[in-house]
């Protein structure tokens, strides 16, 4: 009976254990950043990233010994973190648009990517 009650139990938590993993990887895919926002360490150099919010914002550090900093200093290191957001969402258009270009090209897309159908 215990042993019905376990399996029970684990193959009823499975399913959230898996929703819950792939949450975090793709947190950590939209993540601007692979160093810490202080200190400029990659991020899981010294473990496991240390996570903080502030004012609903997420913030991956090195370790707990930085969260002092953007306690002291916010604007500074959200400064850092949007820019880093807006460097990510450029690269990603540039890196989509090369693979639209691509694309079209490998398709005998009449109008391939950077060129003018106006004469």
């Amino acid at each position: 009976m215990k042993k019905w009650m376990i399996i029970l139990v684990v193959t009823s938590l499975l399913p959230a254990l898996i929703v819950t993993g792939k949450e975090d990887k793709k947190e950590k895919a939209d993540y601007p950043l692979d160093v810490c926002v202080v200190s400029g360490a990659k991020l899981g150099s010294m473990g496991e990233p240390y996570e903080y919010k502030h004012d609903g914002r997420r913030i991956l550090l090195c370790c707990a010994g930085c969260v002092r900093a953007i306690e002291n200093n916010p604007e500074k290191y959200l400064k850092k973190l949007d820019e880093a957001a807006k460097e990510a969402a450029k690269k990603a258009v540039n890196e989509a648009g090369e693979e639209a270009g691509e694309d079209a090209g490998k398709k005998g897309h009449p109008k391939q990517a950077g060129s003018c159908c106006a004469h």
